[in-house]
């Protein structure tokens, strides 16, 4: 009797396992989202003289904030364990993924996206003269109905107004993405 108690409870356990939702299944639905962190530039601020008779230009290093964005996203599944996710920013631009998914996780292929950007000298209200099309990848891992993802930004920024210039060499920018039931 014990025996064929063992062997039911391993059978339970193989199916428990085999049910378990995992790769694209797992992924796949409709998500709320919000988006935020920061992106460190190095490059070049041009100072110009009051006279306007000369150009001093200097190395130097910046901080710029990614404007927090909210909304839609959605996961669909595409060919080989790949996935397509759709993000439709309130009040901003649409933007489309593509990936792979490994288990839990979604590795984001590289995409060309507009962003605002904000100083943290400068009001955090929206600028969209403020507008950037920079790079971004990334890895998000599902943890229960939450996906949170570690985003990588690249590119370039230049501003007249700051009379700065510069390459994105670093990011920290996450995006939290919860299920929708």
């Amino acid at each position: 009797m014990k025996r064929l108690f063992v062997i039911f409870a391993c059978i339970a356990q193989i199916l428990a396992v085999s049910c378990a939702k995992t790769g694209v299944k797992a992924l796949q639905g409709s998500y709320t989202f919000k988006t935020g962190g920061y992106i460190d530039f190095s490059g070049k601020c041009y100072d110009i003289s009051m006279l306007g008779d000369t150009l001093n230009v200097r190395d130097t290093g910046f901080v710029r904030t990614l404007t927090p964005e909210r909304g839609q996203l959605r996961i669909l599944p595409s060919e080989d364990d790949g996935v397509i996710i759709t993000m439709n920013v309130t009040g901003g631009d649409p933007v489309v993924f593509t990936g792979k998914v490994q288990d839990l996780d979604i590795i984001l292929d590289r995409a060309e996206r507009a962003v605002i950007l904000t100083s943290d000298e400068h009001s955090m209200l929206p600028d969209f003269s403020n507008k950037y099309i920079l790079d971004v990848c990334g890895r998000g891992h599902l943890y229960d109905n939450t996906l949170i993802f570690e985003l990588e930004y690249s590119g370039s920024y230049s501003s007249a107004s700051e009379n700065l210039e510069g390459k994105a060499v670093s990011s920290s920018v996450k995006c939290i993405a919860v299920k929708n039931e």
